[in-house]
């Protein structure tokens, strides 16, 4: 699922099952999509576009302050997670160059599709099948590093004590110490995230435990 942060203008819907909208922009207005996620892109597109916009698509930060430059769009809409130059920055570098364009910034969160599988960044769990895959590749977990994963994604941004986890997934029959738990952490950081040494997702709250942000 993905999250506009902010209102794009004329964009107003109606409620319930209905699907047109209530006003559709002018043609002459352009929305630029800088998402990496071509699947996203396309959504974004096809949604903007039965909308009566015109859009633009990049894939990464540089070329997507280029296109601004070409194309001078109505609004932006930003994924704050690109490859490169992060969207922070390609915000930043649009707000210098025209102040009053309005960017609806994308947060990537987790989504739960029918059965137990959910979806982070660009990485699909299957939880009926214990298994992690990302672009294509299945990622090898333990059964205790899949539960542990299993436990935060389902309990996304909320702090989970160590003694938690140790409950959840080892139980108290079977009763390690806080150190596994850090342990399992560090190993999921190091399959899972991008840079491992700073964890987007498997966040380190001190003192307390963890918290899965996606």
């Amino acid at each position: 699922m993905l999250r506009v942060a902010e209102n794009l203008p004329a964009m107003t819907f109606q409620s319930g099952t209905q699907k047109s909208p209530v006003r559709t922009a002018p043609s002459t207005d352009r929305i630029l999509v800088v998402e990496d996620d071509r699947a996203v892109q396309r959504a974004l597109r096809r949604l903007f576009e039965a909308e009566g916009y015109a859009v633009q698509t990049a894939d990464d930060g540089a070329s997507a302050i280029e296109l601004f430059r070409t194309v001078s769009p109505s609004a932006v809409v930003l994924d704050l997670r690109l490859p490169g130059m992060s969207g922070r920055d390609v915000c930043s570098a649009i707000k210098e160059r025209a102040a009053a364009v309005p960017i609806a910034a994308l947060r990537r969160t987790i989504k739960a599709a029918p059965g137990d599988q959910f979806s982070f960044d660009d990485i699909q769990i299957d939880t009926s099948k214990m298994e992690v895959v990302r672009e294509g590749k299945v990622i090898a977990l333990t059964a205790q590093e899949f539960k542990t994963l299993k436990f935060m994604v389902q309990n996304p941004e909320r702090v989970i004590t160590r003694d938690e986890l140790l409950n959840e997934v080892w139980g108290y029959h079977n009763y390690p110490s806080t150190r596994t738990v850090d342990n399992h952490i560090l190993k999921l950081r190091q399959k899972l995230e991008r840079d491992p040494a700073n964890p987007v997702h498997f966040r380190t709250v001190h003192g307390v435990g963890y918290k899965f942000v996606s």
